[in-house]
């Protein structure tokens, strides 16, 4: 989104425990464009370590109250944060590429929020790139994961361009 924020939720850390949506609204940056509000990662990722668990659950608790909906993008992979906000969060949205690393993490994932006791009708499975030809075909894809694809999003020369031109 090409925004620069004066704040991010590593400033929500001082305000533990008293975090109201007066507060929240002091830390997200407004996304002129399509009027998104949005609670940027620290700048340094040091920072994001130094954020308590318990603080990014309270965030998102917060957020819940204020907004119609509440997007985490997460990294790809299951960090105690993640964890906090899969707890807490009504749908997970797991987006793959047709490669077989991104079919094995997603399987990997899969299993893991299946391990975690995450249901299974929360999930969105998202294919990505999905008319490419690359040797894997979106029903490779289901088979392998054992799971049917929500949505298969094709490949667009117009995205990456779109994203250099800011």
């Amino acid at each position: 989104l090409q925004l620069v924020p004066h704040q991010s939720i590593f400033d929500a850390v001082s305000m533990s425990g008293n975090l109201d949506e007066e507060a929240l609204r002091s830390l997200v940056t407004r996304h002129e464009a399509s009027g998104l509000d949005v609670l940027c990662a620290p700048n340094d990722p040091g920072d994001a370590d130094r954020i308590p668990v318990p603080t990014v659950a309270e965030v998102i608790k917060v957020a819940r109250r204020h907004y119609d909906y509440v997007l985490i993008d997460t990294p790809p992979s299951f960090t105690e944060h993640v964890l906090a906000s899969v707890d807490v969060s009504d749908a997970l949205v797991l987006i793959a590429t047709l490669d077989i690393p991104a079919v094995k993490n997603l399987r990997v994932a899969l299993d893991t929020l299946d391990m975690i006791g995450s249901p299974k009708d929360a999930r969105i499975i998202v294919l990505n790139k999905a008319d490419t030809k690359v040797g894997l075909r979106p029903e490779d894809v289901e088979s392998a994961i054992k799971t049917g694809i929500a949505v298969n999003i094709p490949n667009s020369l117009t995205v990456p361009a779109s994203v250099n031109r800011g």
